[in-house]
C-alpha cells in the first residue's frame, strides 16, 4: 500500500513540480526555521 502510494505521488509530483521548485521550497523552509531560531535566541 505505502510503496504504491509513494510511487504514485512521486510520479505526479515529478510531472507537475520541477526540481528547481523543490529546491526553492526547501530553502524557504530552511529560512523559516533560521528566522524562528534567531527570534528565540534574540528575545
Amino acid at each position: 500500500m505505502f510503496r504504491g502510494f509513494s510511487r504514485y505521488t512521486s510520479q505526479t509530483c515529478m510531472k507537475r513540480i520541477k526540481p528547481k521548485d523543490i529546491l526553492r521550497a526547501a530553502l524557504d523552509r530552511f529560512a523559516m526555521i533560521i528566522k524562528k531560531n534567531y527570534k528565540r535566541r534574540r528575545y
